[in-house]
């Protein structure tokens, strides 16, 4: 028996659909049989694997008991006069043995001479290593009428080959995808889809495979250019298998078009060179920003030494000999240039944070914040500041760099107070893979309209007198915290004060 939809074979009769079933439950569709009501009366390999279900568990339970939701056209295939109707063409999620939902293109189709109904059911989702091998417990004849149907409904190319190379069925899909209409391409050979270059190697891979079983590419999927009818090539995604129909070998090719994919990889290689590039040009500048840096560090600071011991000279040789506007003049001179020579050593540090820092490492903040404590023994105690810390956690990074800034951000909050001994709290709260650490103050606080200025270089709110530094040392933390993935932010306290944050990644439980 056979159909119009019959592909010939190369000797001019028609193969069976149920030779096109073999062939094409090899690409993954589950084939379901059932009764008119939907109870389940036949599956096949294929679905009894993606869906996780045993086959005596499937059979005579309703197909919609596996289905998270039930369309309604699908319901209204079933429990009513049974009878010839269109395919029925949905996406339906079907639930799993465990419990996860598979998203399948199904196509159901009623055929009342054989008081049935069949499904197709396409998962939509990568391609298994190995697709399992079909046994069917039906009629083969009727279930490929079903698959038929759902071949010329895919979006994907198939073609059937026999071992000439002669092509015997292509579904509409591959003049979508290749411009040639099946009656174009059926009884030519396949060359005629394969770009020059490759066709010879296409013939040596068939002879070789038909010889030895050897293959030469990956079957289960590969890429490779089609030749479209106007010429020019189209990328694929390529899987292939083979059967065997009353005695002869056939070969299956089921491939897409990955075109827009390809373009997606081309522009996403075009930003990792713009990167890279990018990368290089900012590594470039950071060096030439280091030896700026150090140029100003090692060329400047002589200089500067030596206008101090003049300074210091003078004010020592005229001791006594200066009125007091000269000794006020001669005292400014040299509080500008120990306040120049600490700028340079800022900047300096401040050039260093990317090319001189260390390897990133799990680090107690606890003992951090112990050794910034330490450092500031004195100004503590001179201050009568109490700092208040609840338990820190462990994060990654650079332990040197986590000492600066903690010990920056501290002494900025003991440095301007308002008058009453210091108070600092530090809190720490996990925010998914990252803790964020808050240090907040009883200060003299700041202007909403300063809190992203004070992270810029050479900004310092607080005059000389008012104990303000060189400028580099937020700009400094800022830099680190960034080096660090984070990000460091102030806000002004409702009663007064600041509240500094800064965001670290958190140290892995394996750390």
């Amino acid at each position: 028996m056979s159909t119009p939809n019959d592909p010939p074979r190369s000797d001019g009769e028609l193969v069976p659909l149920s030779g096109v079933l073999s062939l094409l439950t090899r690409a993954e569709f589950g084939f379901v049989q059932l009764t008119p009501n939907g109870d389940i009366g036949a599956v096949n390999d294929a679905f009894v694997a993606f869906s996780g279900y045993s086959r005596d568990e499937l059979l005579g339970t309703p197909i919609t008991d596996y289905l998270a939701t039930v369309p309604s056209p699908l319901e209204s295939l079933f429990g009513r006069e049974f009878g010839a109707s269109e395919p029925v063409n949905s996406v339906l999620p079907l639930e799993t043995a465990d419990g996860d939902i598979l998203v399948c293109k199904a196509q159901l189709t009623a055929l009342p001479e054989e008081d049935a109904v069949v499904g197709l059911f396409s998962p939509q989702s990568d391609r298994e290593a190995d697709s399992p091998q079909l046994n069917p417990e039906h009629d083969e004849e009727t279930a490929a009428k079903a698959f038929i149907a759902l071949a010329d409904s895919l979006s994907d190319g198939i073609t059937v080959l026999d071992t000439t190379s002669r092509i015997q069925y292509a579904n509409p899909a591959v003049e979508k995808i290749l411009g040639y209409s099946s009656e174009e391409l059926v009884g030519q050979s396949k060359l005629s889809i394969i770009p020059e270059r490759l066709r010879e190697n296409h013939l040596e891979g068939i002879s070789r495979y038909l010889e030895t079983g050897e293959k030469n590419i990956n079957w289960q999927y590969v890429e490779l250019p089609g030749q479209h009818k106007d010429g020019h090539e189209v990328p694929l995604g390529i899987s292939f298998n083979d059967f065997i129909f009353d005695g002869e070998r056939y070969f299956v090719g089921l491939f897409r078009d990955i075109s827009e994919r390809k373009e997606v990889e081309r522009t996403l290689r075009e930003r990792e060179r713009q990167l890279e590039e990018l990368v290089e040009k900012l590594e470039e500048s950071n060096e030439r920003l280091e030896q700026f840096a150090y140029a100003a560090s090692h060329d400047l600071q002589e200089p500067l030494r030596m206008v101090t011991s003049y300074l210091r000279l003078l004010e020592k040789r005229y001791e006594g000999a200066l009125d007091e506007d000269g000794e006020e003049f001669l005292e400014y001179a040299v509080d500008g240039a120990d306040r120049m020579r600490e700028m340079i050593d800022g900047l300096l540090e401040y050039s260093r944070v990317d090319t001189r820092g260390d390897p990133f490492e799990p680090t107690d903040l606890n003992d951090v914040l112990a050794d910034v404590r330490t450092d500031l023994t004195v100004k503590i105690e001179e201050t009568d500041a109490r700092i208040e810390s609840e338990e820190l956690p462990r994060v990654r990074g650079d332990e040197n760099q986590l000492r600066q800034l903690f010990q920056n951000l501290l002494d900025n909050a003991l440095t301007y107070t308002a008058g009453d001994s210091p108070r600092v709290e530090i809190t720490a709260e996990r925010n998914d893979d990252e803790w964020t650490i808050s240090l907040s103050d009883n200060g003299v606080g700041i202007d909403p309209d300063d809190t992203d200025r004070i992270f810029e270089v050479f900004q310092s709110l607080h005059t000389r007198e008012e104990g303000g530094g060189t400028g580099i040392g937020l700009a400094l933390c800022k830099r680190i915290v960034e080096r660090h993935g984070g990000d460091i932010w102030v806000e002004p306290g409702s009663d007064g004060g600041t509240t500094f944050s800064v965001t670290l990644p958190a140290a892995s439980d394996g750390d």
